[in-house]
């Protein structure tokens, strides 16, 4: 496979020969059909890589939050005024250390997790079990993740400076409440995000291309992308919908069959905050679900990435 990809990307001006999108929106569904096994052990370690160290920082700043808010309660002298800044500095530098951890974590477990899915639609073959690994290929593509995700925040924040100087002025010259100014902003913001879902088409399949080859690929996906990117839209619109669906789907069923026992569970925890001890398996068990379905929404999006690389490296092997 690495081969083909190689091949693919000596071809000057090919472009991008065959894209089915039925067939990439169909690829995630069918590895999990195929390994639904493998998907649950991504499940469980997501949970354990990239929730467990969010549980770990609740775990350690609620009872000094307890704490503090007994102290408050009982202080009517200073109930009303305001809080420590000593002390929240406390607590903030606890949670500082938790969330450059939850980065790093996050960072390694959807690094290993698109690797994962990844390999099992370019290499369905392999032996790694459950497909995961962590190596070369693994590196590349955490580092085209990142870069990708820099690149994201730093466009953004380029696009919402027009926006925030057009909504400026509008209430310099109409007031807050001015409905052209207002108007102005969303539409600059729907334009500009516009924008980022288009430009994230065009670079998205340095993804599979990094990781196929164990190399940095990610610029060569503009050019390969040119004339397919709606295509590609149209898949991503058909996988957000599903899965919107299937979310109020189970939402609905959520609050229908434990809604009683969630509102019962929430007012005791209000009323005797260290009662959320005794839910501990309820949450542990919310955790796995939530892991398991984050995981099902990752494969159903990250899957058909792989799809148009593997079809248009085929297509350049047979032409030449």
């Amino acid at each position: 496979m690495r081969a083909s990809y190689a091949l693919h990307f000596v071809v000057v001006g090919q472009g991008m020969a065959t894209f089915s999108g039925g067939q990439a929106l169909a690829s995630g569904f069918r590895l999990i059909a195929r390994r639904p096994l493998a998907v649950l052990v991504w499940a469980l370690l997501y949970l354990v890589v990239a929730l467990a160290p969010q549980v770990a920082m609740v775990a350690t700043i609620w009872p000094d939050f307890l704490a503090l808010a007994a102290e408050r309660a009982g202080d009517s002298v200073h109930a009303q005024a305001e809080p420590d800044m000593q002390q929240l500095a406390a607590l903030n530098a606890k949670a500082s250390v938790f969330q450059l951890t939850q980065m790093v974590t996050g960072v390694l477990s959807a690094t290993v997790l698109a690797g994962a899915v990844f390999r099992g639609v370019l290499e369905p073959e392999s032996r790694a079990f459950a497909y995961l690994k962590l190596g070369r290929q693994e590196l590349w593509l955490a580092v085209v993740m990142v870069i990708t995700w820099v690149m994201a925040a730093l466009a953004f924040f380029v696009a919402m400076i027009p926006a925030v100087v057009v909504g400026t002025i509008g209430s310099l010259a109409g007031g807050p409440d001015y409905l052209g100014g207002m108007l102005a902003f969303a539409v600059i913001m729907l334009a500009a995000c516009g924008g980022l879902i288009w430009a994230f088409l065009r670079f998205s399949l340095g993804l599979p291309m990094s990781f196929a080859e164990g190399q940095f690929r990610l610029f060569e996906s503009w050019r390969l992308t040119g004339g397919h990117a709606f295509k590609m839209f149209q898949a991503g619109v058909c996988v957000t919908v599903i899965v919107l669906v299937a979310e109020v789907v189970l939402l609905v069923a959520l609050v229908v069959g434990a809604g009683a026992w969630l509102k019962a569970a929430w007012e005791a925890v209000a009323a005797r905050p260290e009662a959320w001890v005794q839910f501990v398996p309820a949450i542990v068990g919310g955790g796995l679900l939530t892991a398991l379905l984050g995981v099902v929404v990752q494969v159903l999006y990250l899957a058909p990435l792989a799809v148009p690389g593997r079809q248009l490296a085929v297509d350049v092997g047979e032409a030449v």
